[in-house]
């Protein structure tokens, strides 16, 4: 299983490639395409060879992969041994040319020790295809077409259907848009189950990135993300997401440097056992948010992975010379008897001063949740959090006819929490 997993991870690192493969209706342009894979960290290309047509012409290569390119595109410390990794592909291209419009068939096949468990996995060693075209004015579209999965052994049954990647990028292989696509994942090992049904995934950036960039930077984007269900069960349990709905939105902010997002996030239905909670909506905004520092942490992969705190006190202060502002407008979810909360939240820098600790610095939080019923009446279902919440529930709340309301606020000068208009210490 271990090979298995190696050699589907190097999936990214093929796409990417293919981009490059594609639209040479020349050899001139074929011959750039391998020079420029060559200069990529960790890839090398051999056997290389053109056969040239009117029309049409074909084109096949052999690239090696190796734990350097991979190691920017997957966390070392999922495959510790990524730098001893190799993993060598033959490209077969049919490539088509009229009128200066270009389309290509790219069939990629595993052809070292690891094509074997690609045959497991997919039925043969020739796993996937990429179909891609050029307009003569236009950019390059890119389909990344992954054969179906149906493994069903005693140890454990693997069905995918319907996997494809899709990306709108330049000739020198920037990338302004991905799309991802999959009909199924049926995952069935020693009793744990794992479903995922029609998922969508769509990013696109303002600007055409690297692929590294594109997925290691915040820049202005919009994505959009829909999963009709996840199941998830063992032995002893058994959990089910219906309709998963977000969209992010990124733009520039008032100041160079900056910028603001808003998300997005419904979910129709989270049921655990017998525990059910619908209709989940979300709604945020993070304002003067400091980007720069912010791609840079993501970008130190190394300090990331090994010391994330160490990372992340990097960019701290910088992050907040900004006072950044965190707003929930709007968080509601219902209960199995129909029961609502509602809850809204603002939390932002007002002062900040790199000498003390945060806790020290003015910042406003205030926000308001609001119950059907209450505290107890809303976690029916679940004992533990009907217990230790509603213990206190006539502390925190006020009752406002049918609901019970929670207005809180920070006091900077008290430095305390107001709830209900009493500081939070006189509550206990």
């Amino acid at each position: 299983m271990k090979k298995v997993l190696i050699a589907v991870a190097s999936l990214v690192v093929i796409f990417i490639l293919g981009s490059y493969l594609v639209s040479n209706a020349t050899q001139k342009l074929f011959e750039q395409s391998l020079k420029n894979l060559q200069d990529l960290k960790g890839i090398s290309v051999s056997n290389k060879s053109y056969e040239k047509g009117l029309f049409s012409s074909k084109a096949s290569a052999q690239i090696t992969i190796t734990g350097e390119a991979l190691g920017d595109f997957i966390p070392r410390t999922s495959l510790p041994n990524a730098k001893k990794l190799s993993m060598k592909y033959k490209f077969d291209s049919d490539i088509k040319n009229f009128l200066g419009n270009t389309s290509s068939v790219t069939k990629i096949t595993s052809i070292d020790e690891h094509a074997e468990a690609i045959k497991k996995l997919f039925g043969s060693a020739q796993f996937a295809s990429i179909n891609s075209s050029k307009s003569l004015f236009g950019g390059i579209s890119s389909e990344f077409v992954l054969k179906d999965i149906d493994v069903n052994d005693k140890q454990e049954k693997i069905k995918t259907s319907g996997i494809i990647f899709k990306t709108d990028h330049s000739n020198n292989g920037e990338v302004s848009a991905l799309e991802i696509e999959i009909k199924k994942i049926a995952f069935d090992s020693r009793g744990t189950k794992i479903n995922v049904n029609d998922v969508f995934y769509y990013y696109e950036t303002k600007k055409a990135l690297s692929f590294k960039d594109f997925y290691t930077k915040v820049v202005p984007s919009k994505t959009k993300t829909v999963i009709k269900e996840i199941s998830i069960s063992d032995r002893n349990s058994k959990m089910n997401i219906k309709d998963i709905d977000g969209i992010s939105d990124i733009v520039d902010g008032e100041e160079n440097g900056l910028v603001n997002a808003t998300n997005t996030l419904d979910i129709k239905s989270i049921n655990f056992e017998d525990i059910e909670f619908k209709n989940i909506s979300l709604d945020t905004s993070i304002n003067r948010l400091e980007v720069n520092s912010l791609n840079s942490l993501l970008q130190d992969t190394d300090t990331l992975q090994k010391n994330p705190m160490q990372a992340y006190k990097k960019i701290a202060q910088n992050l907040l010379d900004k006072k950044p502002e965190f707003i929930i407008n709007k968080f509601s979810i219902e209960n199995k008897k129909d029961n609502k909360a509602n809850l809204n939240l603002k939390l932002a820098l007002k002062e900040y001063n790199p000498n003390i600790s945060i806790e020290k610095n003015k910042f406003n939080l205030e926000g308001k949740l609001e119950v059907d019923g209450g505290i107890k009446e809303f976690f029916f279902q679940v004992t533990f959090l009907q217990n230790i919440l509603g213990k206190h529930e006539d502390r925190f709340f006020i009752k406002n006819g049918d609901k019970k309301i929670m207005v809180f606020k920070y006091d900077n000068d008290m430095k305390d929490m107001l709830i209900n208009q009493k500081p939070l210490k006189s509550l206990f």
